[in-house]
C-alpha cells in the first residue's frame, strides 16, 4: 500500500524540484520560459494520472502490472524526455521560442501515438485472455463438478471409478470450440446423470465409461477443429 502511496507521488516531486532549479537557473523573464514550463507540467500530470490510474485497483495481480507497465514505462520516459528538453531550449540561447516550442512538442506527439498504441495492446491482450478463459471455461468446470463427486462419494470402488473419470476430463483438450457445443452439452447432461447416480449409491460404471467416450470423442475433434 505505501508502494502504491509513493508511485504517483514521484511525478509530482520531480515537478517540485523542477520548478525550483527551473525558477532558479532561468526566471520567468525568459520568452522560452512559459512554453517550456507548460510542456513539462503537462508530462509530469500525465505521469501522475497515469501511474495513479494503473496502481489504484485494490487487488493488484501481476497480470495487471503487466498490461500497465508499457503505458506506465512510456509516460515516465516522455516525462524524463520532456525535462531534458526543457533544460536544453532554456539554457540554448540560439534557439527561437518558435523553434522551442516544436522541439517540445514533438516528443508530446511521439508519447501520444506510443500511449495509444500501448493502450491498445493491452485491450488486445486482455481480450485475447477472455477468450482463452471462455474457451476453457467447459473443461475447468467439468472436472471441477467430477472432483466434487469424488469427495461425497462414499463407497472405495465409486471413488476409484470417479477419480479415473476425473483424471480424464482434468487432461482433456482445454480449449473448446463452437463446434463442440452439442457434444459438450451431451457430456454435461451425462454428468448429472452421474451426479444423480453417485448420490443415490447406485451404480456408476456406466456412465463414467460413457463419459470418456464422449471425452475421447470431443479430444478427437478437438485436433480437427485447430
Amino acid at each position: 500500500m505505501k508502494n502504491k502511496t509513493l508511485l504517483p507521488a514521484m511525478p509530482v516531486i520531480l515537478l517540485v524540484l523542477y520548478s525550483v532549479f527551473v525558477f532558479f537557473l532561468f526566471g520567468p523573464g525568459n520568452p522560452k520560459f512559459r512554453p517550456s514550463y507548460m510542456f513539462t507540467v503537462l508530462a509530469l500530470v500525465i505521469g501522475t494520472g497515469v501511474i495513479g490510474f494503473c496502481v489504484s485497483k485494490k487487488n493488484l495481480t501481476l497480470r495487471d502490472t503487466f498490461l500497465n507497465w508499457p503505458i506506465v514505462y512510456v509516460s515516465c520516459g516522455y516525462a524524463v524526455i520532456q525535462i531534458i528538453a526543457s533544460f536544453i531550449v532554456l539554457s540554448a540561447g540560439g534557439i527561437s521560442p518558435t523553434a522551442a516550442n516544436l522541439t517540445q512538442a514533438l516528443p508530446l506527439a511521439v508519447y501520444a501515438i506510443l500511449a495509444v498504441s500501448a493502450i491498445f495492446g493491452a485491450n488486445v491482450v486482455d481480450e485475447i485472455d477472455k477468450k482463452q478463459a471462455a474457451q476453457t471455461f467447459f473443461v475447468k468446470v467439468l472436472a471441477s463438478d467430477i472432483e466434487a463427486l469424488i469427495a461425497r462419494a462414499k463407497e472405495p470402488e465409486t471413488k476409484n471409478r470417479l477419480q479415473k473419470l476425473y483424471e480424464t476430463a482434468r487432461y482433456s483438450d482445454p480449449v473448446s470450440h463452437e463446434a463442440l457445443i452439442p457434444l459438450e452439452n451431451s457430456i454435461s447432461a451425462k454428468v448429472g446423470e452421474l451426479s444423480a447416480a453417485a448420490s443415490s449409491g447406485g451404480d456408476v460404471s456406466a456412465l463414467c465409461e460413457e463419459i470418456t467416450l464422449l471425452l475421447e470423442d470431443r479430444n478427437s475433434k478437438c485436433k480437427f477443429l485447430k
